[in-house]
C-alpha cells in the first residue's frame, strides 16, 4: 500500500513539474517573439533615423541656404554707415546695488530666569571694501579701441 501511495505521489509530482515546464516553455517562447517584434521596430526607427539626418543635411547646405535667402528674403548687404563708430552711444551696462554690509545672524538662544545670559555679543561687520582701480564701460571701451593689435 505504501508503494502504491509513494508512486502515485511520484507521479503527481512529475505531472505538477511537467505543466510547469510547459508553461515557463510557453512563456519563454511568448517573450522571445515580443523581444524580437521590438528588435525589428528598433531597427527600422534607427534608419528612419538616418534618412531623416541625411534629409536635414542636405536640405542645410550652405549654398542652399544662400540661394533661398538671396530669392526669399530680399536682404542687402551691410554698408559702412550701419557699424557704430562712437563707443559713447554704447548705453553703460546696469549694475546691481549691493549693501554696503552683510546681514549678521545670532543663533537663537534659551535663557533661563535665575541664570545669567551666555549670548555673546555679536561682532561688528566689516564694511564693504571698494575698489581703488574702478574703470566705466565707456573708459574700458575707449582703451581698448587705442590699444594697439597684437601681431
Amino acid at each position: 500500500m505504501n508503494a502504491r501511495i509513494s508512486a502515485l505521489m511520484v507521479l503527481g509530482l512529475a505531472a505538477v513539474l511537467g505543466a510547469a515546464l510547459f508553461i515557463t516553455s510557453e512563456n519563454v517562447q511568448r517573450t522571445e517573439k515580443e523581444l524580437s517584434i521590438v528588435r525589428d521596430k528598433l531597427g527600422y526607427e534607427r534608419d528612419a533615423m538616418r534618412v531623416l539626418n541625411a534629409e536635414w543635411t542636405y536640405l542645410n547646405r550652405p549654398d542652399r541656404l544662400e540661394q533661398l535667402a538671396r530669392t526669399y528674403l530680399k536682404l542687402a548687404p551691410g554698408s559702412v554707415s550701419q557699424v557704430m563708430t562712437d563707443p559713447n552711444a554704447i548705453p553703460e551696462p546696469m549694475t546691481p546695488i549691493l549693501p554696503g554690509t552683510k546681514p549678521t545672524f545670532v543663533p537663537a538662544s534659551f535663557k533661563l530666569a535665575d541664570t545669567p545670559s551666555t549670548t555673546a555679543t555679536p561682532k561688528p561687520s566689516l564694511p564693504a571694501q571698494t575698489q581703488t582701480n574702478t574703470m566705466t564701460f565707456k573708459q574700458l571701451i575707449n582703451r581698448v579701441a587705442t590699444t594697439p593689435d597684437m601681431p
